[in-house]
């Protein structure tokens, strides 16, 4: 009987996902993210903050650039840095990373991020402090871009049930992430 379920479930899989295939003319092999559609995704995860002994970073503000030329996604910040009882000190703060997609949950996650630190104005910051601000910004940064994702594809999206066949890929090209499938 538990077997018959799986298959009849399976088979309604595969009939959902030919439909969806069908209803996108069957031709839809390529599915383009532009920068726009990943920022509207990564703004609803922030403002972000993180604490560590009495140093915090908030991140706000997140701007998402696909880089010409590379397959990374670069995503600026907001940042602000506040040591207990002194000044906060602001900046800006970048990570980007190569896109990779997860299969089992639709979502797409930066690897590997490198983060930029910059234009950071720590007067406000006793010297002894400057270190461990700057290093809780980046570890909590690279921490947090390696485990968020960057975009989710949609369960009620015919994409998401395409995509599951067979991903190629996942590159930029022409200022868009291209998920490349293999049907």
């Amino acid at each position: 009987m538990k077997s018959r379920n799986w298959l009849i479930g399976g088979a309604v899989l595969v009939v959902v996902g030919v439909g969806a295939f069908v209803a996108t003319g069957g031709a839809m092999r390529t599915i383009r993210l532009s920068a726009g559609e990943i920022q509207t995704e990564v703004s609803k995860k922030f403002p972000f903050e993180k604490r560590e002994l009495i140093v915090s970073a908030k991140f706000t503000d997140p701007t998402v650039q696909i880089e010409p030329g590379t397959d990374r996604v670069r995503i600026g910040f907001s940042t602000t840095v506040t040591a207990l009882g002194m000044s906060a000190a602001s900046g800006h703060t970048e990570g980007s990373g190569v896109v990779r997609y997860e299969p089992s949950t639709g979502e797409l996650f930066l690897d590997s991020p490198k983060i930029d630190v910059t234009g950071f104005e720590m007067s406000g910051l006793p010297v002894k402090y400057r270190n461990v601000a700057g290093d809780l910004i980046g570890s909590a940064l690279q921490e947090y871009l390696a485990k968020t994702p960057v975009y989710k594809l949609s369960e009620n999206d015919a994409r998401f049930f395409l995509i599951h066949l067979a991903v190629k890929s996942v590159k930029v090209r022409n200022d868009k992430l291209e998920i490349i499938l293999g049907i």
